[in-house]
């Protein structure tokens, strides 16, 4: 059976109208079920006359040389697309391997970086602390070289006041009743006098 077109279906199918028994056979004849393996030489259109038809000998062999040069270029192009895969694959599984390599360092790296930057937040509070010992020395420091001065003052005038350099009057050491004696105005005993 041919194949239906889908216009002589529809006109079967029209409103109020159903397929006869036979339209209905005839149409689920007119195709190639899932279960038919090979389909009927006479549902091919125009097989047999081309089957049939002559073929010249030399376009054979031509078309078969030709099928026999493009079975060899894609036998080529297989075994050459087949080694740039496992190229692609083996440089694939290389850089995996770099990859994998160069993140162990980097995370090595990071956790140095890790403890540099621990050691540095501990090391700044240290250093604050020392800051803040070295500021309060210097403060004392500081107290300590004004007092210093101020002794120094002190001795300074202490050493070049000759005449009464602890303030002592006379009654304080119990001269209150000698006469003030320039030193001066006294002459030496004659015993030191040369003769």
């Amino acid at each position: 059976m041919a194949i239906r077109t889908i216009a002589q279906l529809k006109a079967w199918f029209r409103r109020g109208k159903y397929p006869t028994e036979e339209q209905f056979a005839d149409w689920l004849d007119s195709y190639v079920h899932k279960e038919e393996s090979i389909i009927p030489v006479i549902q091919v259109e125009g097989l047999a006359e081309q089957l049939n038809s002559k073929y010249v000998a030399s376009e054979g062999h031509e078309l078969e040389r030709q099928h026999i040069e493009l079975k060899g270029d894609y036998e080529t192009h297989k075994k050459t697309s087949d080694e740039r895969f496992d190229n692609i694959s083996g440089c694939i599984e290389d850089l995996e391997t770099e990859n994998e390599r160069q993140q162990t360092e980097i995370d090595s790296l990071n956790a140095e970086v890790e403890v540099i930057h621990t050691k540095d937040s501990s090391q700044d509070k240290e250093i604050s602390a020392l800051h803040d010992t070295d500021r309060d020395q210097q403060m004392s420091i500081d107290s300590l070289d004004g007092r210093a001065d101020t002794l120094e003052l002190g001795i300074r005038m202490h050493v070049s006041d000759t005449d009464n350099p602890h303030r002592v009057n006379k009654s304080q050491v119990g001269l209150g009743n000698v006469p003030n004696v320039a030193t001066n105005d006294q002459t030496p005993p004659t015993r030191w006098h040369r003769l």
